[in-house]
Order: C-alpha cells, then sequence, then structure tokens
C-alpha cells in the first residue's frame, strides 16, 4: 500500500483521538471511497489500522488505552462504511462485502470501548451516507449490508412516531440482559430524520432480544421541527 495512506490516516486518527470533530470524520469517510477506488483489498484497510495504532502508541506513549479506546473506534467505522457503500454502489450484485461490514463491527464491538454513544452517532452516519429517500430504501441497505433485518411496523395511530422491528441484528448479545442495538438505533434514527427531512427526533429501543424478547424494536418519535 502507497505510504501516503498509511500517513494520511495516521494523521485522522491523531487528530480524532485528540479533539474529536465532524471534520476529521468526513475526512476519514472520504479516505475510505479513495482506498476503495485505489483498489486497496479489505484486508490492507484492517491493517492500516492497525498500524496507525501501533504507530500512535509509539509517538504518544503516556496516552493510555482507557483514554484512547472510546475515540479509535469511531474514524475506523467511518472507513469501513464509505468503503462498503462505496462498494455496494459500485459492485451492487457482490454480496460478500456486504456481510463482511456487519463481521467487522461485531469484531470491534467485541473489542470494547465503544460507548453508546458512538454506536448510536456512527448509525446516524450510516443513514445519511446511504442518501436513501425512503425508508423501505435505508432499510433494505441496512439489511444488504448484513447488519441484520429491519422491518416497519405500519400504524396510523400516529404519523409523527414510526415503530420498527428488527431480527438478528448484528449487535445482539444474549448474555447482556439489557438492550444493545445502540447502532441500529441511531441508524434508524438517522433514517427518520433523513426522509423527514430533518426534523428532531428522539429514538428508544422498548425491546431487545438481547433482554429475551422475541424482537426488538424501536421506536422514533418526531419531538419538533
Amino acid at each position: 500500500m502507497d505510504q501516503s495512506y498509511e500517513d494520511k490516516y495516521f494523521a485522522l486518527l491523531h487528530t480524532y483521538v485528540n479533539d474529536p470533530n465532524e471534520e476529521a470524520l468526513a475526512s476519514t469517510a472520504a479516505l475510505g471511497r479513495e482506498l476503495l477506488l485505489a483498489n486497496i483489498p479489505l484486508e490492507d484497510v484492517v491493517e492500516l489500522h492497525e498500524k496507525a495504532l501501533s504507530h500512535m502508541a509509539q509517538q504518544s506513549p503516556a496516552l493510555t488505552l482507557l483514554d484512547a479506546s472510546r475515540r479509535v473506534s469511531a474514524p475506523l467505522m467511518e472507513l469501513f462504511m464509505a468503503y462498503s457503500l462505496s462498494w455496494r454502489e459500485q459492485i451492487h450484485e457482490r454480496l460478500v462485502a456486504r456481510g463482511l461490514v456487519g463481521e467487522m463491527l461485531r469484531d470491534l464491538m467485541a473489542l470494547g470501548g465503544s460507548s453508546e454513544t458512538t454506536m448510536h452517532h456512527a448509525g446516524q452516519r450510516l443513514a445519511a451516507n446511504s442518501q436513501a429517500k425512503t425508508l423501505t430504501q435505508a432499510l433494505s441497505t441496512f439489511t444488504s449490508m448484513g447488519l441484520g433485518g429491519l422491518t416497519l411496523i405500519e400504524t396510523d395511530e400516529d404519523p409523527r412516531r414510526w415503530t420498527f422491528a428488527g431480527h438478528d441484528l448484528m449487535e445482539v448479545n444474549k448474555e447482556d440482559g439489557q438492550p444493545t442495538c445502540h447502532y441500529t438505533r441511531g441508524f434508524l434514527h438517522g433514517a427518520v430524520r433523513q426522509v423527514a427531512r430533518d426534523v428532531r427526533v428522539a429514538d428508544a429501543e422498548v425491546a431487545c432480544q438481547s433482554m429475551g424478547d422475541p424482537t426488538c424494536r424501536f421506536v422514533v418519535q418526531v419531538i419538533g421541527e
């Protein structure tokens, strides 16, 4: 891999760890798309992150894992998501890359250090990057990337309230005993905001397979313009 990619990603990761900001995440997403266009294989993208972490550990020995862990996951997810979405746009008939995204996110969560807020925010960004014009398109994108099944539960009682069911979501951990699907919840939050043209919304996971419920269930409610 071209050394310039390693240098660029390290600079972005270092910037975000020291000063979390949207500009660094957007630049990381752009790098993910650039890597795909340069035909960089997925395993090299993973290695790119590992090398950046090693470089950071050498350059900043005083930085503890506890301090860094909550921040290093966000740029990595941006990189993976942008890479996968670009792949999907160019080669939509190849299903392998889609399944790998869910697999990578599960591995990432297994490493720990990804807070609920980080996962929720990353889910919102995926919804925005998907550029779906309808909720049906958004849910289809989510499912096709190997992240689990999502369906909209139709309701006419309140046109400003949406209820969704989730099946076999990648965040489910049946040993946890509490709602765990923060990434999915963030995605639905972002999808509703995008389709409803940036209204203010609140979201909640009201049932979860991690708690023994038959399905995960999410509610997204408009709370203002």
